[in-house]
C-alpha cells in the first residue's frame, strides 16, 4: 500500500529525533508517530493489528494497558522492535528482532519503535505491526442496563455476567469517586448496582477470583438521563461536560428545587460552523421556551469566556453565560458527520448550572485609552445591584496580588490607570451571595492607539498575514496635513479581506475595501479632522501568505501629506456620430496648487488649468479605456486619479420604417461582448429584436442579458436562467440539438433603445457539438400584427397530416404570405380565410409564420406543430367491420391495440385482390415490427384471418396495388371487407376448427357444432352488415330463412378466438 508520509525538518533531527544519536547500540528512539491516535489491544487476547503501513523509522502507542500484563509485539520482514513505558522516551521495558514479548511495568502506555536492525537503522517501506495481550486465563464477561428513578434523582445499573470465564466465582467492584464497594462470590446471573446520583459516572470492574490478569473494567457509557436534574437553590454550581460525535443529537433539563434564578455558565467548548452542527439554549422545559442562546456563527466558534480555548490556535468566543426565570433550563444540540468533539483544534464543552438564591448585579465596562501616555483605565458602569447593597471589586493585573474597591454603588466606577500591556482580570463581589458574583476576564486596552507619523517623516509597514487573521493597523498625523498610504506590494488571496477606514477605529467610514488582487500602487489619504487612518486585514481558513499561498506579502509606508488635493468629478460625453468620446473634468476645488496639469493615460496631451469649472480632454477613439490624472505640481501625492474610463457602447441605429437588421454571433471561449441598438424616427413604434436560432450553455457557466435602455443599468427585459443548455430562437429552431428546449427570445423596448450582453466561461461555446451559432433580428415595428390560428387535419390512413392556416385579421391592407419556417414552404398573396398546407408525414414539426408581404416584420407565428403518428392506433375491442374497394396505387395503414390484454385479431369477410395488389400484416404498431404476412391470398381472402402474438396486443395492415387495375376501376367485383376483434385465430386456420356448419348450402336451417360449450354467433352480410346475432351452446341452429337468398359470412367469437366461414343462403 502506499501511505503519505510527513517529513522531520532538520531542526528535529538536531534535537535528537530519528534513531537516538550519541548512543550505544540498540535503545532504539524514533521521533515520529504512526498511527495518529493509540492503539487499545484486544483485552480477551486476540491478535491486533497496530498498522499494516509502518515505517522503520515510527513508534507506535499503545494504551488500556495492565499493570504486570504481558504484550507481544510482532513487525514483518525481520524488523528490530524497542518497546518504552510511559513516555516516547521512556525507560526500555524490551527489545529484540522479529518478535517481542515484554511485560508492563504500570498501567501507563507502550510505546514501540519499529527499526531496521540492532544499529537503529531505519527504511521507509512498509511493515505490518502487531500488538497481542497475552492471557493465562478467561476473562469474565458481562453487560448492563440503566433504570432512572427520576423523583430521588438516581438511577441504578442491572449487570448481567453472562460469563465468569475460567474462574470458579467473580467478585463486582464499584468504584464512586473513591468510595469503592465489593459484591464478592458471584456467578453468571444479574446483580442490581447502585442507586448512583444522576451526575455519578461509576466505575466498574469485574474482578477474577485467581489471576489478576482476567481483571475487567466495564465501562459505564452511553448513560444519558431523561429525568431533569434537579439544582438545589442556593447550592453550589454543577459541573457537568460532554465531548460531541458525529451525527450526535443530545438534550439537557435542568429544573431549580425552589424559587429561584437559573443561571447556565460555559467553562469552555468548541463547536462547528452552525452550517454543520447546533446548540441552543432555552428559558422552560422544552425547546419552545424563550430562546436564550443559539449558535449562529458560520464558522467555528468557543463557548466558554475569552482566552479558555485551549487547542484552537485562532479562537473566537461567544462567552455563553444565561439566565433563566422559569426555573428551568433546557439545552439541545445536534452535529453533521464531520468534524467533532475529537477533532483537532476542538475542545470538549465544560459548563457549570447553579440555581442562584440572590439577584445578580447589571453592570457593564468600557476601556478608556490614554495612548499618550501609553495607559487605560476601566470604566465600571453600575446600572442595578440586584439584591446586594454593595459590590466589592477585586481585581489582579497580570496574575499578581488581587486589590480591592470597597463599597461600589450604582454608577461609574474608574479603576486604573494601567499600562496598555496588561492584562487585568476582575471579579465583581454580591454582598450577599458568591453565586452572584460576576467575573470580567482578560481585560485590556483596546488596542486602537495610533502609531503618530510626523509629518516630513515616512513609516514603513508589511504583513504576511495567516490564516483565520484578523489584524489592524492605527495611524494618525500629528501635523495639518492629511495622512496618506502608497502600497509597494502585496496580494491578497480569494476570501481574503483588506479595508482601509477613514478614521480611527472600524467603524469609520470606508476608503477602499478589496479581496482577491494585487495591492500595488495602492494610494489613498484621509479626509477626518484628525488625520487618523486605520487598516483591517481579515483572511478565511485556506490559503495565506504564511502558508505559501502568495509570496508577496502587503508593503505599505505612511506619510503626510504636505499639500491638499484638488477636487473633481469625471463625465463621460458620448459622440457616436464620429465614434469617439470626450471627458469632462468638472473642477470644484484646486487645492495648494494654483495650476494643476490635467493629462490622460493615452496620450501626452496635457491641459494646465487655473479656475474651478469643467475643462473638456480628449477626444478618444470610442471603446478606449482611459485613466484622467490631474498633476500636483508641488507634490504628486496630491494628484487625484480617475478610475479607468471607457464611454458606453455606441448602438447600431435602426431605422424606422426600414429594413431588418440580421445579425449573427459564434461566441467563443472566455467571451465578452455586448450589443446596442437605438431606433430612429418611427415616432410611437417599437424596437424588437427576435431570435432566430442559437444554443447557450447552462448559465452556471455562459450569460445572456438584454436590457430595456442605453446599458446594463436598464430594466431587465431576458435573462438566461436555466441550469442546462437551451435554445435562444422559436420551437423548432434548433439545427444539430436531439433533445432541444427552447425559449423563444422575442423582446420589445419601452422606449427606443435595447442592449444586450453575454458572457462565457472557458469550456462549451458555440463551436461545440450540437450548439448552433446565434441568429436574431433587430427591426422597428411600426404596424399591426395579422392575426392567425393554426388547425391539424390528419388523414391516419396515409400516415399524413395537413394544416390549415385560418387568417382572421390581415392587420393591414397589404397582401400576406405564410411559411413553414422548418420545410420553407411559401404561400403568397394570402388574405383573410383559411390555407391550407401539406400533407407532411406524421411525426414530423411544422412552425407555421404569417406575415405582411410589404413590411415582414408585422407577423405571427404559430407554436411548433406536429401530429404524432400513435394518434392513429385504433383502441378496441368492439367487432367492427370495414369495407374498401381499393384504388389504383393505393398506399393505406390501420394499426390497432387490443382495449383489452388479449391478443387482437384481423379477420377478412371477403374481397378480391388482383396480381400485383397485396397486403402486409406486422405484428406490431408500424413496419419494423416483424411481418407476419405479406401476399394477396390467392386473389381471395374470405375466410382469411390473423392474430397478433406480442406484448402490446397490436397489429398493422398495409394495403398496396399498382396501377393496372383495381376494385375501384372495377377490375375485381368484390370488395375488400374485414373485422376486428378481441381474441386470437390461427394464420390459415393452422389450428382445429373452432366450428363446423352444415347443410351449406342451407336452404335456411343451419346447424352449427363447436368445440367451445359457449360462443358468441353473428351472420354478416357480403357488406359487413351484422344481420344475426345471438348466443350458442356447444351444437345449436340458426335460423336465416328470413333473409334473401346469397353468400353470408358466420363469425364465432370466445374469449381466445374469433373463426369466419362462408356459407350460402338458397331456398
Amino acid at each position: 500500500m502506499t501511505r503519505s508520509r510527513r517529513l522531520l525538518t532538520a531542526a528535529l533531527l538536531t534535537l535528537g529525533f530519528g534513531p537516538w544519536t550519541g548512543m550505544q547500540a540498540q535503545d532504539c528512539l524514533n521521533g515520529s508517530l504512526w498511527p495518529s491516535s493509540a492503539v487499545t489491544p484486544d483485552a480477551l487476547g486476540a491478535v491486533t493489528t497496530i498498522s499494516t503501513c509502518s515505517y522503520q523509522e515510527e513508534y507506535s502507542q499503545i494504551t488500556a494497558v495492565v499493570a504486570g500484563g504481558n504484550y507481544t509485539f510482532t513487525c514483518s520482514l525481520n524488523g528490530y522492535i524497542t518497546v518504552r513505558q510511559g513516555t516516547y522516551d521512556g525507560p526500555v521495558l524490551g527489545q529484540g528482532s522479529d518478535t517481542l514479548e515484554v511485560t508492563a511495568a504500570t498501567a501507563e502506555d507502550l510505546f514501540a519503535h519499529w527499526n531496521v536492525d540492532d544499529q537503529c537503522g531505519t527504511a521507509s517501506d512498509c511493515v505490518a505491526t502487531t500488538v497481542q495481550f497475552m492471557l493465562n486465563c478467561t476473562p469474565g464477561q458481562a453487560t448492563y442496563t440503566f433504570t432512572e428513578d427520576c423523583d430521588a434523582q438516581t438511577y441504578t445499573i442491572l449487570l448481567n455476567i453472562t460469563s465468569i470465564g475460567d474462574a470458579a466465582s467473580v467478585d463486582v467492584e464499584v468504584d464512586v469517586a473513591g468510595n469503592i464497594t465489593l459484591l464478592e462470590d458471584l456467578g453468571v446471573g444479574e446483580v442490581e448496582l447502585g442507586p448512583f446520583g444522576l451526575t455519578e459516572t461509576p466505575a466498574v470492574r469485574l474482578i477474577h477470583d485467581a489471576d489478576p490478569m482476567c481483571h475487567r473494567i466495564i465501562p459505564i457509557t452511553g448513560f444519558h438521563s431523561a429525568c431533569p436534574l434537579m439544582i438545589t437553590c442556593g447550592a453550589d454550581p454543577i459541573a457537568q461536560e460532554y465531548c460531541y460525535t458525529n451525527n450526535d443529537s443530545m438534550t439537557w433539563l435542568y429544573s431549580a428545587s425552589g424559587p429561584g434564578t437559573m443561571r447556565l455558565k460555559f467553562l469552555r467548548g468548541t463547536i462547528e460552523s452552525s452550517n454543520y452542527d447546533d446548540i441552543r439554549i432555552y428559558d422552560g422545559t422544552d425547546n419552545t421556551g424563550t430562546l436564550l442562546f443559539e449558535h449562529t456563527a458560520t464558522a467555528r466558534r468557543n463557548l466558554g469566556p475569552v482566552g479558555s480555548a485551549i487547542l484552537d490556535p485562532v479562537p473566537v468566543y461567544y462567552a455563553v453565560d444565561v439566565f433563566a426565570t422559569s426555573g428551568s433550563i433546557f439545552m439541545e444540540m445536534s452535529s453533521d458527520g464531520s468534524v467533532n468533539c475529537g477533532a483537532t483544534e476542538f475542545d470538549p464543552w465544560e459548563w457549570t448550572v447553579v440555581c442562584l438564591d440572590c439577584e445578580v448585579p447589571n453592570l457593564s465596562y468600557t476601556v478608556v485609552d490614554d495612548c499618550a501616555n501609553d495607559e487605560y483605565t476601566i470604566a465600571l458602569d453600575v446600572s442595578d445591584l440586584g439584591d446586594a447593597s454593595s459590590l466589592t471589586l477585586s481585581y489582579v493585573v497580570n496574575d499578581g496580588d488581587p486589590q480591592t474597591v470597597e463599597n461600589v454603588g450604582l454608577g461609574i466606577t474608574e479603576i486604573g490607570p494601567f499600562a496598555a500591556s496588561d492584562t487585568v482580570d476582575m471579579v465583581a463581589i454580591h454582598s450577599g451571595s458568591d453565586l452572584c458574583n460576576i467575573e470580567l476576564a482578560n481585560i485590556t486596552s483596546t488596542g486602537t492607539c495610533p502609531l503618530l507619523v510626523d509629518c516630513g517623516t515616512e513609516v514603513s509597514d508589511s504583513l504576511c498575514y495567516g490564516n483565520l487573521v484578523d489584524q489592524r493597523f492605527y495611524y494618525q498625523g500629528t501635523g495639518s496635513y492629511p495622512l496618506a498610504v502608497y502600497f509597494d506590494a502585496g496580494e491578497l488571496l480569494y476570501g481574503d479581506t483588506i479595508t482601509i477606514f477613514d478614521g480611527g477605529d472600524i467603524t469609520a467610514p470606508r476608503l477602499f475595501q478589496g479581496t482577491s488582487q494585487m495591492m500595488t500602487g495602492g494610494f489613498y489619504y484621509t479626509t477626518n479632522a484628525e488625520h487618523r487612518l486605520t487598516i483591517r486585514v481579515t483572511s478565511n481558513q485556506f490559503t495565506s501568505c504564511q502558508d505559501g499561498g502568495t509570496t508577496t506579502p502587503l508593503e505599505w509606508r505612511i506619510s503626510c501629506l504636505d499639500c491638499v488635493h484638488p477636487t473633481a468629478q469625471f463625465n463621460i460625453v458620448q459622440d457616436c456620430a464620429n465614434y469617439q468620446y470626450f471627458v469632462d473634468v468638472v473642477v470644484t476645488d484646486l487645492g495648494s496648487d494654483p495650476m494643476p496639469v490635467i493629462v490622460n493615460s493615452v496620450n501626452s496631451d496635457s491641459l494646465e488649468i487655473t479656475t474651478v469649472g469643467t475643462h473638456q480632454v480628449g477626444p478618444f477613439v470610442s471603446g478606449t479605456p482611459v485613466q484622467v490624472t490631474i498633476v500636483n505640481d508641488m507634490n504628486p501625492l496630491c494628484n487625484v486619479y480617475s478610475t479607468t474610463l471607457v464611454n458606453p457602447l455606441c448602438p447600431v441605429m435602426i431605422d424606422c420604417p426600414g429594413p431588418t437588421l440580421e445579425e449573427t454571433y459564434c461566441y467563443v471561449a472566455n467571451d465578452n461582448h455586448a450589443w446596442a441598438y437605438e431606433l430612429v424616427g418611427g415616432g410611437a413604434a417599437t424596437l424588437k429584436l427576435t431570435f432566430i436560432r442559437g444554443t447557450i450553455e447552462s448559465n452556471s457557466f455562459d450569460r445572456l442579458r438584454i436590457y430595456d435602455g442605453a446599458d446594463n443599468t436598464a430594466p431587465l427585459l431576458f435573462e438566461h436562467s436555466a441550469s442546462s443548455r437551451r435554445h435562444l430562437g422559436p420551437e423548432g429552431s434548433a439545427l444539430t440539438d436531439p433533445n432541444p428546449v427552447y425559449y423563444g427570445v422575442d423582446v420589445a423596448a419601452t422606449g427606443g433603445r435595447l442592449y444586450m450582453e453575454m458572457t462565457s466561461d472557458g469550456s462549451v461555446q458555440c463551436g461545440t457539438d450540437q450548439f448552433d451559432e446565434w441568429e436574431w433580428e433587430v427591426y422597428c415595428l411600426d404596424c399591426t400584427n395579422p392575426t392567425a390560428t393554426f388547425n391539424i387535419v390528419e388523414n391516419c390512413v396515409a400516415r399524413e397530416y395537413s394544416t390549415e392556416v385560418i387568417i382572421t385579421d390581415a392587420g393591414a391592407d397589404d397582401p400576406l404570405s405564410a411559411t413553414n419556417l422548418v420545410t420553407g414552404e411559401v404561400v403568397a398573396d394570402l388574405g383573410v380565410g383559411v390555407h391550407t398546407f401539406g400533407p407532411y408525414p406524421v411525426d414530423s414539426i411544422s412552425v407555421f409564420r404569417v406575415f405582411n408581404q410589404a413590411y415582414e416584420q408585422c407577423r405571427t407565428t404559430s407554436d411548433t406543430l406536429v401530429f404524432a403518428a400513435d394518434s392513429c392506433i385504433n383502441v378496441t375491442c368492439g367487432f367492427e367491420n370495414t369495407t374498401l374497394c381499393y384504388g389504383n396505387n393505393a398506399d393505406r395503414w390501420y394499426t390497432w391495440r387490443s382495449a383489452q390484454n388479449v391478443p387482437f385479431t384481423l379477420a377478412f369477410l371477403g374481397g378480391q385482390m388482383l396480381a400485383g395488389d397485396y397486403i402486409e400484416v406486422f405484428n406490431g404498431g408500424n413496419e419494423t415490427a416483424p411481418q407476419l404476412y405479406t401476399g394477396n391470398n390467392g386473389g381471395n381472402f374470405a375466410g382469411f384471418a390473423i392474430p397478433s402474438s406480442n406484448a402490446d396486443n397490436m397489429l398493422t395492415l398495409h394495403i398496396v396495388s399498382n396501377g393496372s387495375g383495381s376494385c375501384e376501376d372495377g377490375g375485381v367485383n368484390n370488395p375488400l371487407q374485414w373485422t376486428v376483434a378481441c381474441g386470437g385465430v390461427g394464420i390459415n386456420e393452422a389450428e382445429a376448427d373452432l366450428f363446423s356448419l352444415f347443410p351449406n348450402p342451407t336452404n335456411g336451417q343451419l346447424t352449427i357444432r363447436m368445440t367451445a360449450a359457449k360462443a358468441q354467433v353473428q351472420v354478416l352480410d357480403m357488406s359487413g352488415r351484422v344481420v344475426l346475432e345471438r348466443t350458442i351452446a356447444m351444437n345449436g341452429t340458426l335460423g336465416l330463412s328470413h333473409l334473401t337468398n346469397g353468400n353470408y359470412m358466420v363469425q364465432v367469437i370466445t374469449n381466445d378466438r374469433v373463426q369466419t366461414k362462408r356459407v350460402e343462403l338458397i331456398r
